[in-house]
């Protein structure tokens, strides 16, 4: 067991419990800014982005914080005789808070006033000095064609982008400079016809399904070897394509943050990749991803942890692998959850799934012939919940499937949005949705997937509620 002493003095600002790094008994910020000023202006590379305006940090966090500037240089020989040699690592990790900004940051750029962004980036410097985002590289912000311009801009701090944060005297203490930045968001909100930022990203992991069990033989050793070295060399392209940030890419496993609307595209893409490099291998592997939607108040680590379950226990044994499973946090702890094998998720030869494209249905104006109404979506979880009851002493639904969507089908009509007229249109649009709120437990051992174990008569009306969600990007 091990019991670390207790340390005196004041408390670093990352790591509970160890004393932060200036030596002060008690918490006066300007003699604890003595020292930390002179570590902060010492000249080091990056020295001034690591560290936060009056942040304070014990040894174990400064070690932490600027591993990155100098893994690359450590080349040592062990004293056993195997030598230890770093690599170039990102230094520019993206905050949660920019990874939610990003959509919201590139259509501002292409869109919005020259004046109105120049005057948002004046506020907000004032607000927040640091250009945490400095060395943040995300694709589609660099791509813009007033990237170079606006570099500044999209470098700030991603809290200065959202109205709860800036409204938020814990995270902006003067709130007479927060007010400005406020105002000059808000202008620039109106001058792109923008809305507001969604407070929401996404973690990404994926996994490949029973590699291991492959891995004893030694006749297959080879070609798996071969098909995980091209799967983890294209893995880091696909993730910064969708504008994600790669944590971690090692033979079957990836772990990426994202903007929240790249994040299923890019585990689409993701899972056709693998199966690529698979292909014509003899290997019945296929890969199985989890999606985390977190609001941007989430304490990061509880959304890795809970990644990881949402993977292990609803994609892989929930749904019998070659899976997909979301998770929606919101604020407060409430929760959407949706999960289906690939085969069902994913529309025929696209690499798209269908809760995408309900979705932007949804989303579209009234010039689109179909779309979704706010009222249907309200409607559907009664409807749901007359549905799913069983006759009393039976297992039979209330309705037929046929009956059931008849009785959506009449719910959309009435909703008063799409310019679709009959019940069999109708009806040809609802069914993918219905598909896609029944859940499907996938039989590895059957390719039909007409043939895999349906979630008996039950509809979840998770899955509307995860179409509704995409759909508004969080706002509600």
């Amino acid at each position: 067991t091990y019991t670390p002493p207790d340390e005196p003095g004041v408390k670093c600002s990352m790591m509970d419990g160890w004393q932060e790094r200036s030596g002060e008994v008690s918490p006066k910020r300007e003699k604890m800014n003595v020292f930390w000023n002179a570590v902060s202006n010492n000249g080091k590379t990056g020295i001034q982005s690591d560290l936060a305006e009056n942040e304070a940090l014990c040894a174990i966090a400064f070690v932490k914080r600027r591993f990155s500037r100098y893994f690359a240089n450590v080349d040592f020989t062990m004293p056993q005789g195997w030598r230890l040699k770093g690599w170039s690592v990102p230094s520019g990790v993206p905050s949660v808070a920019y990874m939610a900004a990003v959509p919201w940051l590139e259509i501002a750029l292409g869109h919005a006033n020259p004046g109105d962004l120049k005057a948002f980036h004046d506020a907000a410097e004032l607000t927040d000095r640091e250009y945490g985002e400095w060395e943040t590289n995300i694709r589609c912000l660099q791509d813009s064609s007033r990237a170079d311009d606006f570099k500044r801009l999209r470098s700030l701090d991603g809290n200065v982008f959202f109205k709860s944060q800036l409204e938020n005297k814990n995270v902006f203490p003067d709130q007479k400079l927060a007010k400005k930045t406020l105002d000059a968001l808000s202008q620039v909100n109106q001058s792109a016809d923008l809305d507001p930022v969604s407070p929401f990203y996404a973690i990404l992991l994926m996994d490949g399904d029973s590699l291991g069990s492959h891995m004893s033989d030694l006749a297959k050793q080879q070609k798996i070897a071969e098909g995980l070295s091209k799967f983890t060399q294209s893995v880091p392209d696909i993730v910064d394509d969708w504008n994600g940030f790669l944590i971690y890419a090692g033979g079957d496993d990836v772990l990426a943050i994202l903007p929240m609307e790249d994040a299923i595209p890019c585990a689409t893409r993701l899972r056709s990749l693998y199966m690529e490099c698979f292909k014509g291998s003899g290997i019945p592997t296929t890969l199985s991803g989890a999606i985390e939607f977190a609001h941007i108040k989430m304490p990061l680590t509880k959304v890795l942890k809970d990644a990881h379950g949402l993977l292990d226990d609803v994609a892989k044994d929930g749904r019998g692998r070659d899976a997909l499973a979301i998770r929606v946090w919101k604020p407060g702890g409430s929760k959407i959850e949706w999960a289906q094998p690939w085969e069902i998720a994913l529309i025929p030869g696209k690499d798209k799934t269908y809760v995408e494209q309900i979705a932007e249905q949804f989303r579209y104006g009234s010039e689109e012939p179909t779309q979704f109404s706010n009222k249907f979506f309200y409607k559907i979880a009664e409807r749901f919940e007359f549905l799913n009851p069983k006759k009393e002493g039976g297992t039979s639904p209330v309705l037929s499937e046929s009956q059931a969507l008849d009785l959506l089908a009449m719910e959309y009509l009435n909703s008063g949005k799409s310019k679709i007229s009959t019940r069999e249109q109708a009806r040809d649009f609802i069914r993918p949705l219905l598909i896609q709120c029944r859940p499907v437990i996938r039989d590895k051992d059957e390719s039909d997937p007409e043939k895999w174990k349906k979630g008996g008569h039950q509809l979840e009306v998770d899955g509307a509620l995860l179409v509704r969600f995409l759909a508004q990007k969080g706002v509600e």
